[in-house]
């Protein structure tokens, strides 16, 4: 029976939050594990950049590494995030565990939009007056191209409380499974202008209708939502889900990748030089990976 695994990281830094949601997705895509939730936290607090962005255009390094913020490159795409005081989660779901699925489709929408359904739940059984956002909402972006943060634009699948955006995530479809980052924001942290390229980037920062969970959670609340979102997921997919942790393999994968990929930040899928290295993972993955591990 397919099980979900939810894994509680605790702290992490940038290059090796982005390796372990990777290698988790690789395990996926190779069968050794059913769908993937973790959650995890930042340190040193960090800047996150969709896949496709001009990182170099947006932010400079050395400015970013003298206020103590990590910089890094997500496998999904979208736009920036500032990941201070948060909750940070990715999903990792096989595209198979969607065939035969009634009411939903076969676009991407479609799906990220089935994922995050359950977090929507979760978060109304906690209290929060939680819902995807409206046609006006994602409106309000259309044609914009300038924008450089995640929390300036609404999508379909963004999860509003009120009027202010809670949940930002991005997306990607790769080998065989549809893998999720996002953010819910626990309380404010102001955003560091200095590092950014434009100062308008910093104003923008600062003036983003982000929605925290600390005005609606006291801290115990907070800390069971992780829990809240696996019930609430595995209940809304008919599976059960099943706390643990990396599997030996997949902790070695990651560590190769927060070396050699999310380290860097000009890193691109395919490049030449990559092939080596791909070799070398392949080979790491002798230990077995189970939901209980």
């Amino acid at each position: 029976m397919t099980t979900l695994r939810l894994i509680l990281s605790g702290v992490g830094t940038a290059a090796h939050n982005m390796a372990v949601d990777e290698a988790l997705l690789r395990s996926v895509a190779g069968g050794r594990s059913g769908p993937v939730l973790r959650f995890y936290a930042w340190h040193p607090f960090a800047l996150s950049f969709g896949y496709a962005q001009r990182i170099e255009r947006i932010v400079d390094p050395g400015r970013a590494a003298a206020a103590g913020i990590a910089l890094v490159r997500r496998m999904t795409g979208g736009r920036m995030v500032f990941h201070a005081r948060e909750v940070t989660f990715s999903l990792s779901v096989p595209e198979t565990f969607f065939a035969g699925r009634s009411g939903v489709g076969p676009t991407f929408l479609d799906r990220f939009l089935a994922v995050m359904a359950p977090f929507v739940t979760a978060l109304a059984a906690s209290g929060l007056p939680a819902r995807f956002a409206d046609d006006g909402e994602t409106a309000a972006g259309h044609g914009t191209t300038d924008r450089v943060h995640c929390y300036q634009a609404a999508v379909g699948h963004s999860v509003f409380v009120e009027d202010r955006k809670l949940i930002g995530a991005a997306g990607v479809r790769r080998d065989g499974v549809l893998a999720i980052h996002g953010s819910l924001p626990v309380e404010p942290v102001p955003m560091p202008a200095a590092v950014f390229r434009e100062a308008r980037v910093g104003r923008e920062g600062a003036a983003l209708r982000t929605a925290f969970l600390a005005d609606w959670l006291a801290p115990a609340g907070i800390d069971a939502l992780p829990r809240s979102i696996a019930a609430a997921w595995g209940e809304a997919w008919g599976i059960g889900w099943q706390p643990g942790s990396l599997a030996p393999a997949e902790a070695a994968v990651a560590n190769r990748l927060a070396r050699d990929r999310y380290a860097r930040l000009d890193w691109k899928i395919g490049e030449p030089a990559w092939e080596v290295v791909e070799a070398e993972l392949a080979g790491l993955w002798a230990a077995p990976c189970s939901p209980s591990d």
